[in-house]
């Protein structure tokens, strides 16, 4: 038996899996460092809430694309940035995947992790924004993305950017995957704002 306590660490990390349906089709859509950073929050007055969690790390992205009644192929897409603005990446391209489903029996599907050295693949605390990936899909696909998440430790937590409306003090939410854009990629399962 050791004679003292062992270390830990005092940091909790969540590792959650959050679902997205897009409502609408998206061509190239923008999901920022803000939009992921702040998918789960807590309100503290109707129309304000704040993060809960100072970092945030992408782990994988799933899409699930719908069959055609006309069984047309059906396309996803999606593509890593490779920086978080103009100028040099921080260590990876831009890398970008594509799905197409086959007749009636074969869906469109893919599944895909951060690059390495690619932005997403980071920790992001609340000070960083930019891009972080695009996505194209039809409307009704399913989103899945995984996430390390860093619950609020001694940091003050950051308000949304986005507008809040309908929100209960003291409710826990998941917000939209494009919260800071069009609102069309609605989390399933959870209360939203």
């Amino acid at each position: 038996m050791a004679a003292n306590p062992p270390t830990f660490s005092s940091s909790k990390v969540i590792s959650s899996r959050y679902r997205f349906e897009a409502n609408a089709a998206q061509s190239g859509t923008v999901i920022g460092v803000e939009d992921v950073a702040e998918l789960l929050v807590m309100a503290t007055a109707a129309n304000a809430a704040y993060r809960i969690c100072s970092g945030t790390r992408i782990r994988s992205i799933s899409m699930w694309g719908p069959m055609a009644s006309d069984l047309k192929p059906v396309t996803l897409e999606l593509e890593y940035s490779a920086s978080p603005g103009s100028g040099a990446g921080p260590g990876a391209p831009s890398t970008r995947v594509t799905a197409t489903s086959m007749g009636s029996m074969k869906a469109a599907s893919l599944r895909y992790a951060p690059p390495v050295g690619s932005l997403a693949s980071l920790w992001l605390d609340q000070s960083i924004s930019g891009s972080l990936f695009k996505l194209s899909c039809p409307a009704n696909t399913i989103i899945d993305i995984l996430l390390d998440q860093q619950v609020l430790n001694d940091t003050s937590p950051a308000a949304v950017g986005a507008a809040v409306a309908g929100a209960t003090v003291g409710q826990v939410y998941v917000r939209a995957l494009d919260s800071n854009g069009s609102v069309q990629l609605i989390p399933v399962g959870y209360p939203t704002i």
